[in-house]
């Protein structure tokens, strides 16, 4: 998923303790953090990683760490994207252009790496007033679970 929307938040709850730091601070993963799991008796290793873009931002570290999630992403059994569905679009809010354009750059990122994730996860749902609303544009005909994991 995009930073900050929980994916260390779910790691931590995942792995049944603190792995990952939780910020509410952007770029805060970095690097690749691993867990190794059971789950009904299939061994799992699930992996936090830093958030991703459509165009990489921020300092050279959080560059690498972008990459890195990248690499992870592409090499994965199953691939979950986690979502917020509490900061949607505001494309038609915008005035700028050049925003309007950074943010239907992003919008197509998020519906690339939604075609090509096997879940989604969407998290904050306790942040989330409109639950009934979340449906078509989220599902792409893909499972989609609702969960909040506040830290």
């Amino acid at each position: 998923g995009q930073p900050n929307v929980g994916k260390s938040s779910l790691f931590n709850f995942l792995s049944n303790r603190k792995a990952s730091i939780v910020s509410s601070k952007p770029g805060t993963t970095r690097d690749v953090i691993e867990v190794h799991l059971e789950i009904k008796g299939f061994p799992i290793i699930l992996a936090d990683t830093a958030g991703l873009r459509s165009n990489t931002q921020g300092d050279e570290i959080e560059k690498e760490g972008q990459s890195l999630a990248l690499e992870r992403w592409n090499s994965s059994d199953l691939k979950i994207w986690v979502i917020d569905p509490s900061t949607t679009s505001k494309q038609e809010e915008n005035k700028d252009n050049k925003q309007y354009k950074e943010d239907k750059e992003e919008d197509e990122f998020k519906s690339k790496m939604m075609n090509e994730c096997d879940l989604i996860i969407a998290n904050k749902m306790d942040l989330w007033q409109k639950k009934e609303e979340i449906g078509a544009d989220l599902l792409l005909n893909k499972p989609v679970v609702m969960v909040s994991c506040k830290t």
